[in-house]
């Protein structure tokens, strides 16, 4: 009865100091748990801003990749096109070689051919040239046995008046004064001298005689 009858309004000392510690405890922690908190709030907030950089720049980098691939494409088309006319080029190539084989071959084909011709000419100009040599010392040679060929009838005068007295024989005076008279020839002065020759002086002029040795 004695202490609950004391005055109220008293605390004892230990419990005031138990009371400020526990205070002091609680707003120690309070504090530090705030200042977690919010270093966790700003380290949120960072990551929450990079996070969001990093989407900004994930779809950056798919539009980029995007536009790449297509750029891709479009420059493989061109790649595929750029073959195909340089497949086209080689082949037109190929094809011009070969014509310039073949006109090569030609024109060889037409030199040795030209090459041949000259020669054919040369060849024949010299046998030409021999041919003329040939043929200008056979006129020579025909003129001069022309000239040894000619025959003075009062030389072969003789000669010719035995044969003609032979055929005379043969075939009869007649005969031979037309075949004299035809030929040419002065029947008249041949049948002088020759056995049974009657001749008529011919109605012609007998042409001069030219014989043969």
């Amino acid at each position: 009865m004695s202490n609950a009858t004391k005055s109220p309004g008293r605390t004892p000392p230990f419990v005031l100091v138990a009371l400020l510690l526990i205070v002091f405890i609680l707003s120690y922690n309070y504090w530090k748990l705030s200042s977690s908190i919010k270093t966790l709030r700003e380290e949120n907030n960072r990551h929450t801003i990079q996070s969001k950089d990093l989407t900004e720049k994930r779809l950056h980098s798919e539009k980029a990749l995007e536009s790449a691939r297509e750029e891709l494409r479009v420059l493989q088309g061109n790649l595929d096109q750029v073959k195909k006319t340089l497949k086209d080029r080689e082949d037109e190539l190929k094809n011009v070689k070969a014509e310039q084989k073949k006109a090569a071959d030609e024109t060889k084909k037409c030199k040795d051919s030209l090459a041949k011709c000259d020669s054919d000419l040369k060849t024949e100009k010299t046998n030409e040239q021999k041919i003329k040599g040939e043929n200008t010392k056979l006129t020579k040679e025909l003129e001069e046995a022309k000239k040894q060929a000619v025959c003075d009838v009062t030389k072969c005068l003789k000669p010719v008046q035995d044969v003609v007295g032979l055929f005379t024989k043969l075939v009869g005076t007649e005969a031979i004064v037309k075949s004299l008279t035809d030929g040419g020839l002065d029947a008249k002065k041949i049948m002088e001298g020759l056995p049974t020759a009657q001749v008529s002086t011919p109605t012609t002029k007998p042409k001069q005689a030219n014989l043969k040795q």
